[in-house]
């Protein structure tokens, strides 16, 4: 297998924010190459919580309208919930995850107020120490394990000089020091 030797865009680190960059260049017909040190989304990518709620960011909107068709996109189930249970420890948690809930309210999105009772009808393993929550209906969560094969597999469909190898479960990566991963998303130069 040739050696990827460059590319229009070289994105540094093949975790969730990597691979998505990737992936929506390579969609695109940018020539990528996402260089990873290890295994493709091993480190804070494959710990993370898999939170898809972040409408108080700019990015916000345009996230909640894509995540409930990525699985499409990528032709690899992400596990996506298009809900979040919020759930609070105090009357500080609690004022934070309202806040939160009412900027997502505030660009057109529903939730609702859960108090003790009804969050253990939800959530029945809640500790005994939880107040309440909240129920947003929108954002949720997808499996970051998932969301990082599919893109990997995805662009690596997408490459023209590679292929996915088992050790980096799929990814379109490269590695600078040992023996290319998997590919890169154009020709080689």
């Amino acid at each position: 297998m040739a050696r990827p030797r460059g590319a229009a865009v070289v994105i540094i680190g093949g975790g969730v924010t990597g691979l998505s960059a990737g992936w929506w260049l390579a969609r695109s017909g940018v020539d990528v190459l996402v260089l990873e040190k290890g295994i493709v989304g091993w480190e804070a990518s494959g710990r993370n919580g898999g939170g898809a709620t972040h409408v108080y960011s700019p990015f916000g909107l345009e996230e909640q309208r894509l995540w409930p068709h990525m699985d499409e996109l990528l032709g690899y189930p992400t596990e996506h919930q298009p809900y979040r249970i919020g759930i609070a420890l105090s009357d500080a948690q609690l004022a934070l995850a309202r806040r939160w809930a009412e900027i997502g309210e505030a660009r057109g999105f529903r939730w609702e107020r859960l108090d003790r009772q009804q969050l253990k009808e939800l959530v029945p393993i809640a500790g005994d120490n939880a107040i309440g929550g909240t129920y947003l209906h929108f954002g949720g969560h997808a499996n970051p394990q998932r969301t990082v094969q599919g893109r990997c597999r995805t662009t690596a469909a997408r490459s023209s000089s590679t292929r996915p190898s088992p050790d980096s479960r799929g990814a379109a990566v490269a590695s600078p020091l040992s023996r290319p991963r998997a590919g890169h998303s154009g020709p080689t130069p």
